[in-house]
């Protein structure tokens, strides 16, 4: 059969001058497999690619959906059904890349701080992931890797300009982001698929000079095909699946398990464990022909005999196809699913793992053998040739209406990340964070993403979620980028590393610490009223610190003034106590007013005065608030306010925590604008509800307006929740703060559900199925579903040992760090000893 093909089809293609079918067959001794590759030249003008079979073809790479929605494939559709050449042949690949080196050296590039430590805790982390592309043993042996899309057309008559425009135009709308590629993006491509070059570096160079084809293989590669479809490409090992039973229905969802599943630890063992490349090649050439032809043939057999099965399904597959509304347009679909590893046993355990991953699907796959070399062709871009008669004597295709195969195109894979780069040369954001998807894919993120409306993000985590480890990954990472870190903690989870960065900690109750309400360092008339109103905010928590009762608009508005007069009178040093002054004398100060006529707003400013006595200069609380503000920390690169000596202090630690926040706040607008401020707090709001407050709108107008600065003055702010259901003790600031915040981390928690039912979190269906899923894998890896302004999906932060060193927090990990420290060892030294890394 194959020799017949070769006859018919190579003949047409290449004509007598061309390879003969005796060399074809040589394939399988020889290292010539250049020769039956389509690609001759490129045209830079025309942004076309010359193939050897007369045809002229534009190629894409395109993002990988995270799930094809029903509008996504509608939309496929529509571009299928386009009016083309008859001759047309479309091919669809996804794939597996082992090639992630891009994304980790655009992390390392964006390293800043000269510290040895930072330097080989941002190095070590990179190898690790490297090494993972072989498979990583805490993810039961997923793969880490760069899922990529192609999608390239071709045909004899060339396409007219608004037809492309019109396929590009369907693949944006398909949420694709095409891009078109070139001689040197295909010759790099390929020169790593044929010469297992991933992750080191490839020209993409191409001369002019001869044919793109004959400059794809290193010198000296051997390649073999042999019948029993066991092919060797240099050092790698190769095998084709394609679909010997196909299930009677299929949807989105189905086909997105087919690469693997999505729901985490529960579908671990139900991934591809090696490269792969997947593709799918659609033509309309003889299509209805063939089915008027066939239909008449079948319609008249008796279904009898040894082919009776075979005859009694092509029956069936007709008569659905003869359903279909007269203008619908039908394909031929060839798919074809090619796994490679560079060890056998590697590979018998991938095929045999796609093999079961399918079966699950209602599909059935079959090695194939002696058509291995023209599976081999026909599964690269530009790869298949169209000429009479190949469909029928390969006779691996379906019949399907352009609807069902806009569903089965291998279109989607895994989350990407909010930064995704493939090669060197566009890199235009650096990813600060990187992570690894369910399935394998290396992901990019960076709140501080040129394309965002704001930097803002929100953390929430329940108890056991592995908060504490991931949030000082966190923050490592963006001080390690440039950023200048300030910190709020309850419970020294950061004490650690402040002190490995040579940060200043400041334990806040154990030190003289004066954080003055009415200290103001603002720039321009905006901020400095915005100070005010944030001091006059702390000093109503301080008027009712015990119970956190809310004010009344009228007592917000007296104090307000009072605050108002404090400042005119430049009396920012003892602020509180002329405040209390003002209140307590507010007949004398307001005189003139007609709110002094109001008994009832006299006896408050009275009750007010008097409950702020504590934080008066001669209160229990005095000397916090009233005095010089030393609570300077522009000239700071990385800092930790602890306040878990205050917890127990009932009255001050909810004006302390106000007021902490308002002065980290104010630092945005201090120093250098230049330089990004990374700004994050603990969970406050669950310890001040464990304390009583029922109330926290004074809260939320602090920490809205440390949303609103960072936006304003290049700052990133973040708040750590116990539940997105804490958002509710907000009021109607919970969701300003929301909605202010473009990054959302959900770590593991009970209450995703509960929270979508309020209205709270928008993912419905699978989205919040995957939410819900959410784990902390301790100690092996903990999940995080991430919410940008460009997607959203799970990643998984698995890390290697000298990083679980540097961000452990627990209590006996830590004291073996500060053991080490005692007896002499530099940071990085103890972190050596500790993880077993040399430095």
């Amino acid at each position: 059969m194959l020799a017949q093909y070769l006859d018919k089809g190579l003949k047409v293609i290449m004509g007598d001058g061309g390879v003969t079918t005796s060399e074809l067959l040589g394939l399988a001794q020889r290292e010539r497999l250049s020769d039956f590759l389509p690609y001759l030249t490129y045209s830079e003008e025309r942004e076309t690619f010359a193939n050897i079979d007369n045809t002229e073809g534009y190629l894409w790479e395109c993002v990988p959906t995270y799930f094809q929605t029903e509008m996504k494939i509608k939309r496929l559709e529509k571009m299928l059904q386009h009016k083309l050449p008859k001759d047309t042949v479309w091919s669809f690949h996804l794939y597996g890349d082992k090639h992630v080196k891009p994304m980790l050296d655009a992390n390392l590039n964006g390293i800043k701080r000269a510290s040895p430590l930072v330097k080989k805790s941002a190095q070590e982390y990179a190898n690790h992931l490297i090494k993972g592309t072989d498979g990583m043993a805490r993810v039961s042996d997923i793969p880490v890797r760069n899922y990529r899309a192609f999608v390239s057309i071709k045909s004899e008559t060339s396409l007219e300009s608004n037809q492309v425009v019109a396929i590009e135009e369907g693949l944006k709308s398909a949420g694709l982001s095409p891009r078109r590629c070139n001689d040197g993006d295909l010759a790099r491509l390929l020169r790593r698929l044929f010469n297992s070059s991933a992750n080191k570096d490839v020209s993409k160079s191409v001369s002019r000079s001869k044919p793109i084809r004959k400059q794809l293989f290193d010198p000296g590669l051997k390649t073999s095909f042999p019948m029993d479809g066991k092919v060797r490409i240099g050092d790698m090992h190769a095998r084709c699946l394609t679909p010997h039973i196909v299930p009677s229905k299929t949807d989105s969802i189905k086909e997105n398990k087919l690469i693997g599943g999505y729901m985490g630890i529960q579908d671990d063992g139900n991934q591809l464990l090696s490269p792969f490349l997947y593709s799918c090649i659609v033509t309309y050439t003889g299509v209805q022909e063939e089915f008027d032809s066939k239909a008449k043939i079948m319609n008249g057999q008796n279904i009898v005999g040894k082919n009776a099965k075979e005859l009694q399904k092509r029956l069936v597959e007709y008569k659905w196809i003869n359903d279909l509304p007269d203008d619908a347009v039908k394909c031929r679909v060839h798919q074809t699913l090619w796994i490679f590893d560079s060890d056998e046993t590697n590979i018998d355990m991938s095929v045999n793992r796609a093999k079961r991953i399918a079966a699950d699907e209602d599909y059935t796959l079959r090695e194939e053998g002696r058509l291995s070399a023209t599976m081999f062709l026909m599964s690269m871009p530009f790869g298949y040739y169209n000429v009479r008669g190949n469909a029928e004597i390969i006779d691996r295709y379906s019949i399907l209406p352009a609807s069902s195969v806009a569903a089965i195109l291998p279109l989607q894979a895994d989350y990407s990340g909010s930064i995704r780069i493939v090669d060197d040369e566009r890199v235009t954001n650096k990813p600060v964070l990187v992570l690894v998807g369910r399935k394998g894919q290396i992901q990019g993120f960076n709140v501080y993403d040129k394309r965002s409306n704001n930097h803002n993000f929100i953390i929430t985590a329940g108890s056991g979620a592995g908060k504490s480890f991931k949030l000082n990954k966190f923050v490592n990472d963006y001080y390690a980028s440039g950023s200048l870190v300030r910190l709020i903690d309850l419970g020294y989870s950061f004490e650690k590393s402040c002190r490995i960065n040579n940060g200043r900690f400041l334990d806040i109750g154990k030190e003289k610490m004066c954080i003055n309400p009415f200290f103001s360092m603002a720039k321009d008339q905006e901020d400095s009223e915005r100070d005010l109103i944030s001091c006059a905010i702390v000093m109503s928590e301080m008027i009712n610190s015990f119970t956190g009762a809310p004010l009344t608009e009228t007592e917000f508005s007296l104090l307000k003034n009072a605050a108002r007069w404090t400042k005119k009178q430049g009396n920012d040093e003892k602020g509180i106590d002329s405040t209390k002054h003002y209140l307590e004398n507010i007949e004398k100060y307001a005189k003139g007013e007609k709110i002094i006529d109001v008994k009832s707003a006299v006896d408050s400013a009275k009750i007010m005065a008097y409950n702020l006595q504590d934080f008066t200069s001669t209160g229990v609380y005095g000397r916090f608030f009233n005095g010089v503000s030393n609570f300077n920390i522009k000239d700071d690169e990385f800092v930790v306010v602890e306040l878990q000596q205050l917890k127990e202090e009932k009255e001050l630690f909810p004006v302390i925590i106000m007021q902490v926040i308002n002065s980290v706040t104010q630092d945005l607008y201090l120093g250098d604008r230049s330089y990004q401020r990374f700004c994050l707090f603990e969970e406050v709001a669950q310890y001040l509800r464990q304390q009583g407050h029922k109330d926290l709108g004074r809260l939320a107008m602090i920490i809205e307006e440390g949303y609103r600065r960072a936006r304003k003055h290049n700052g990133s702010f973040g708040a750590v929740l116990q539940s997105i259901l804490d958002l509710l003790l907000f009021g109607d600031i919970g969701q300003v703060i929301k909605s202010n915040a473009a990054y959302k981390f959900y770590l593991e928690s009970e209450d995703y559900m509960a929270a979508s039912e309020k209205g709270l979190i928008a993912h419905k269906g699978i989205a919040l199925e995957i939410l819900d899923s959410v784990r902390n894998q301790k100690p092996r890896y903990s999940e995080c579903m991430v919410e940008t302004p460009f997607g959203f999906g799970v990643g998984r932060l698995i890390v290697d040992q000298w990083n679980y060193w540097v961000n452990t927090s627990d209590g006996e990990e830590t004291q073996a760090y500060y053991d080490m420290i005692k007896k002499g060892s530099l940071p990085e030294e103890a972190i050596s000893k500790l993880s077993g890394i040399p430095l």
